[in-house]
């Protein structure tokens, strides 16, 4: 079920918005409550304007359907706060296929972005990172605080994953690939 496509300055609008999250994001580790929340609603609003009751119920679907697509690895620490709401305000704007599509590209970028970020890293923290991996594989529990329990400086240091959902969702948003 896809949400009406923004066109135009709605369009713009989104962009911008988007962009802006994953700014902060890459600054400080997390998405501002407010940003989300305007995404949100004026995803809902295009939708409910541009597609009538089908849209706006399309685009209920796309938030619900962001944050339960990220409630289970937050549960988990993999993601955090932010995260969740983020991909549900996105999806708002998108409809409930497009945010799957935009949470697989995410991972992708993601895991890009964690490469990156790895390389960063000095010898023993990359050799740290490699262990608590493992261990992920192995027992499926982190070795690590999830994002919401690091502060200052452990936070800096983590991955800010609303920048690969904002590089999955300008992809979807600006390739065409909706249908």
């Amino acid at each position: 079920m896809y949400a009406p496509a923004p066109d135009g300055i709605s369009l713009v609008f989104l962009c911008c918005a988007i962009t802006a999250a994953a700014i902060i994001d890459s600054c400080w580790r997390r998405i501002p409550n407010p940003l989300t929340a305007s995404i949100a609603i004026t995803g809902f609003v295009h939708a409910a304007f541009a597609g009538g009751p089908y849209g706006a119920l399309a685009s209920l679907f796309g938030a619900g359907a962001g944050v339960m697509l990220l409630l289970g690895p937050y549960i988990k620490g993999l993601v955090g706060g932010g995260d969740v709401k983020y991909l549900g305000a996105v999806g708002a704007w998108v409809g409930a296929l497009s945010a799957v599509r935009i949470l697989v590209l995410g991972a992708a970028a993601g895991g890009v972005l964690a490469f990156v970020f790895m390389l960063r890293l000095k010898a023993g923290d990359r050799l740290r990172v490699l262990c608590s991996i493992v261990s992920f594989a192995r027992f499926g529990e982190l070795a690590v605080p999830s994002p919401e329990h690091l502060a200052g400086r452990e936070r800096a240091r983590g991955i800010p994953y609303g920048v690969a959902l904002t590089l999955a969702a300008l992809w979807e948003l600006l390739a065409g690939a909706r249908g």
